[in-house]
């Protein structure tokens, strides 16, 4: 190879570097400003009480969605809604204001295969935060849905 031709190639590496740095960039960017345009909607209209059943999942997991009610920002309840699941010390469950965190670092989750992530077009929140496994990963996705939001104001 001359070195004409090698520099030809370092040139055509370098081009294929920025473009796939810019459509990264762009990816981050154009999540990050959906996830902001939900958070803000979630805000204006946010209740200061409701309820939702959570699910979650980790790996291998039993599927034990909980029944969440959350008064003036804080849980104050969690109910199991399937048989042989225990109800969650309300401590330990999650509010809307944490899903978006959750939300916020999952987006992008670098170590994932993929991270997908829906709002709910109505009230803002997270409906579901999904990350994949990467490739050569065993037993590493995730997921939380959230679902049957109520109002209690």
């Amino acid at each position: 190879m001359s070195q004409e031709d090698r520099r030809a190639t370092a040139v055509l590496a370098v081009m294929a570097a920025l473009v796939v740095l810019a459509c990264g960039t762009w990816l981050v960017l154009s999540r990050s400003a959906e996830r902001r345009a939900a958070e803000d909607l979630w805000e204006s209209r946010q209740p200061a009480s409701y309820s939702y059943t959570l699910s979650s999942c980790s790996g291998m997991c039993t599927y034990c969605p909980v029944r969440v009610t959350v008064r003036d920002g804080a849980v104050v309840d969690a109910v199991a809604t399937e048989a042989g699941c225990d109800d969650p010390d309300p401590a330990d469950v999650r509010t809307v204001d944490d899903l978006f965190d959750v939300a916020a670092h999952a987006d992008p989750w670098l170590s994932s295969g993929s991270t997908t992530i829906t709002y709910d077009p109505r009230w803002g929140f997270p409906t579901m935060i999904e990350t994949s496994c990467g490739g050569g990963t065993v037993d590493c996705g995730s997921g939380i849905s959230m679902g049957d939001f109520t109002p209690l104001d």
